[in-house]
């Protein structure tokens, strides 16, 4: 009996794990460094800096690792490859759709984002190439 306690035990500390080396509830993005944005000097390129920016410091801390892999879309044909950015359409890009009760709950377990970051990126979304 003790050693399934054991395995058990063990068994549920490696599933709520999730893989992570960090607790995503607590916004720890200590752990996550924070990439430079390579894209600034154009329009287009100023916007996506800003979007980064918001993103990396609301969403990547969850959106990263096991879960994700966010913090490697490090320009707007990354988002757009990856399904989760539909250049010049909100509606259709789930980035958008899932932030500030539009169809989701994100950030999960966190203050929604201010308005001010939230326009960033509709506009990023909205004017994107």
């Amino acid at each position: 009996m003790l050693n399934i306690n054991k395995l058990f035990f063990i068994s549920l500390m490696l599933l709520s794990s999730c893989g992570q080396t960090f607790n995503s509830n607590t916004s720890d993005t200590g752990l996550i460094p924070l990439l430079a944005c390579t894209e600034a000097g154009t329009a287009a390129g100023d916007r996506y800096c800003a979007a980064q920016t918001v993103i990396q410091d609301k969403c990547v801390n969850c959106h990263s690792g096991y879960h994700d892999q966010w913090a490697a879309f490090t320009n707007d044909a990354n988002w757009k490859t990856s399904g989760r950015v539909v250049a010049g359409s909100t509606a259709g890009s789930t980035l958008i759709t899932r932030l500030k009760n539009q169809g989701g709950n994100m950030p999960a377990d966190n203050p929604q984002i201010s308005d001010s970051n939230y326009q960033i990126l509709i506009e990023w979304v909205q004017l994107m190439p």
